[in-house]
Formats: C-alpha cells, structure tokens, sequence
C-alpha cells in the first residue's frame, strides 16, 4: 500500500481533509456505534487496488466543492476536520454502506468501499458534516418549525428506516407524477429532517437534478434554504458557483454583487446512498449517521 499512501497525501494536500486507509483506520473505529471491519481484516486478493478505484472515487467526490470549503471545518487553532475512513463494511442487520460521526475534533465519514455510487455515498456524509459545522456554532440554526413549513401539511417524519424505504410513494421525486406535489427525493428521506436534507445536497452535488429542480418548487426551497445556511456559516471569499447553486440555476457573482453568465454542465451519477441519524452518548455529543443502498434506478 505503499503507493496509495502517496496518493492519499496529494489528496489530503489538496483538499485539506485527513484520509485514513487500511489498518490506520483501526483507532478512528472506536467512534463506530457498529462493528466496522477495515480493509486489512479482509482475504482480499488486491487490497490496494479495490482502495485505489476509491479513493480515485473520493477525489471526484472532493473536486466538486469550492476551493477552500473543507479546512473551514478545522477548529480555530487549526486542529481536526473532515477524516475520511474507506473500510470493508460493517455489521448490521440492514445493508449499511456509510456513516458519520463528530467528535470534539473530527467528523469523521466512514465509508464501504465496495458499495456502488461512491460519489454519492461521499457527498451525502460530507452534508452531515456540514449540517454538524453549522450546528456546532449555533446549534438551533436549522429550526424544526421553519424546515417543518418546506413539508406537506400534517407531514411526520417516520423516524424508522426501514418503513421509511417501504413509503416511497407518496410526496417522493421518483413516485409523484407532479412536480408541484414532490417534496422529497424518496422514502428514505422521510426518516427525519437530516436525512431528507443528505439526499437533496447528494443528488445535487451528483448533478442529478441536470437544470430541471426549478420544476420542483419544494425541492428547489428545501435547497435554497440549505444553501443560504451554508453562505451564511462558510467563508465564501473566492468561491465562484458552488454545485449546489449550479442546481439552482444560480449564477456566480462579482465582488459588487453583479451577476456573470456561465454554462452549467451537468454529469449524472446514479446515487444510491440512504442514511440514517442516531444520537449517542459519550463524554462529548456524537451525531451518527448511517447509510444503506436504495433500489437500482434506470435513468436515461
């Protein structure tokens, strides 16, 4: 693993994210509310090779944010950040490909790198870790009231992930024949407030979306709240369009405020990450989040 270890650092170096492969991924599990088995523990015929084509899927993950957006989540004496875990798998009794966890220093993504739509997997827990940046500065900044007014009246979230997957019909991007009655992307998003948000800012960041959410109007509020939460928390200086605002339709600015034209390309992945949010106990608040894979969706 020699080799990758190169790698990983021109990564780190680039982006400013910590990545842990292998067995140095072995400390950070102790964080893990589920057993997590590293690549190392694996009878794996190319280990480094099946760590390659992920991290070569984590580089394309990390590309697709502004520059300067990651060594934000570091303290103020420049300690932690986002650390990136790419392990084997875990056990548990539903098919869970990724999660995330913060501590006092780290939020730290664990990711199955043998599970499919890596991109997305990546880009949903880095939304975790955004949402638990911004909270971590003003805890209620994303009010339950004001996230519960972007919902269907009466809306509950069901809290129960498997029974949220079964309700895929109802209000769901891929089960609502009209745009106008679309409110979230699918029924896993209808766990809970956190988990419906993930699954906005992945399926953007994945360029799922293309220039079509302005025919979501839900969608396209739920989006435009997140965003204006991450301008308001990020140092945005030198930032051109983030992709988020690419889904927007918005266009990048200049220092006076003007607005400057600029062609939108759009790649599209096929997401296929779920998550899930628990509390746990410890000496300082985590927030875990848990992923799981969704039905294969034919797009064309």
């Amino acid at each position: 693993l020699i080799g990758l270890v190169g790698s990983e650092m021109c990564i780190e170096t680039e982006y400013g994210v910590r990545i842990l492969l292998s067995s140095q991924c072995l400390p950070a599990c102790t964080f893990a509310e589920y057993p997590t088995t590293t690549t190392d523990q694996m009878d794996l015929a190319d280990e480094a090779a099946s760590i390659n084509a992920a991290l070569d899927s984590l580089e394309e993950a990390l590309s697709l944010y502004p520059e300067g957006f990651f060594p934000q989540f570091r303290s103020e004496f420049g300690d932690g950040g986002i650390r990136i875990m790419l392990v084997g798998g875990f056990e548990s009794n539903f098919n869970m490909i990724g999660y995330s966890v913060q501590n006092s220093l780290w939020h730290n993504i664990y990711v199955d790198i043998f599970s499919e739509g890596l991109v997305g997997t990546y880009c949903h827990e880095i939304w975790h870790a955004t949402e638990d940046h911004i909270t971590s500065i003003n805890y209620g900044e994303f009010d339950v009231v004001q996230w519960a007014e972007l919902n269907p009246d009466g809306f509950q979230y069901i809290f129960d992930p498997a029974e949220s997957i079964l309700n895929e019909g109802d209000y769901t991007y891929f089960g609502s024949t009209k745009p106008k009655d679309c409110y979230f992307i699918d029924g896993y998003a209808k766990t809970n407030e956190r988990e419906d948000r993930a699954r906005i800012m992945e399926y953007a960041m994945t360029g799922f979306f293309g220039s079509e959410l302005s025919e979501y109007p839900h969608l396209y509020a739920k989006l435009r709240y997140m965003s204006d939460k991450i301008r308001q928390y990020f140092d945005t200086t030198g930032w051109n369009t983030p992709r988020w605002e690419d889904a927007l339709g918005e266009k990048p600015k200049t220092p006076n405020g003007l607005c400057l034209h600029k062609a939108y390309v759009f790649c599209k992945y096929i997401p296929t990450a779920f998550s899930r949010n628990t509390r746990s106990a410890g000496v300082s608040l985590s927030l875990i989040h848990i992923s799981e894979p969704t039905r294969p969706i034919s797009i064309s």
